[in-house]
């Protein structure tokens, strides 16, 4: 896969998935300071990453501790990551996965989602309100290795349709209407 640099992969994505820029806005706003994208304390945003694990009718969910949301494995991009990279990791750390870059990103060097979502103030890290610019990619479950660890959260098989969360429900519309799942 080649890495594009941040604005090369908003602007090829935003070609692909032309009906979602008006979505992106904040992010648009924010991506002429690339540096600052990948920095957790970034303000009004930054760059996260996720893993989207499909298994026949389910998806692979964690439940975040502090959010108390089944929510996709996902996090921050660490310092010399690139996003795909760290949503690898992710699933690894959160679930005990290991995975791998869906075929899909063979040819599409993008992430396949871009979500933007607002975090709540946590004052154990001492964060305010902030914006998540979370960069989605497919991944695959590595066929030849099995849960390697216990991952950091309890994670579980979650159909399509019981999914109660807006954001994941809209990507699963989203894979359905590119096709990208059946």
């Amino acid at each position: 896969m080649i890495i594009k640099s941040i604005q090369q992969q908003i602007n090829t994505y935003l070609n692909r998935f032309p009906d979602e820029k008006s979505s992106l806005t904040p992010l648009l706003n924010q991506v002429d300071q690339p540096n600052q994208l990948y920095h957790r304390k970034s303000l009004p945003g930054h760059i996260t990453a996720s893993g989207i694990i499909l298994k026949g009718d389910r998806i692979l969910m964690i439940y975040h501790p502090i959010l108390k949301k089944w929510l996709q494995p996902g996090g921050h991009v660490e310092v010399g990551e690139v996003p795909f990279e760290a949503a690898i990791r992710e699933v690894k750390e959160e679930t005990g996965f290991r995975c791998q870059l869906h075929e899909w990103h063979c040819k599409n060097s993008i992430p396949i989602d871009i979500d933007i979502h607002q975090v709540p103030t946590n004052q154990d890290k001492q964060e305010p309100e902030h914006l998540h610019y979370d960069f989605r990619y497919l991944l695959t479950i590595d066929p030849f290795i099995e849960t390697i660890v216990d991952g950091e959260h309890q994670w579980a098989w979650i159909k399509y349709e019981s999914v109660q969360q807006h954001r994941p429900k809209e990507f699963v519309k989203k894979l359905l209407k590119y096709q990208l799942i059946l």
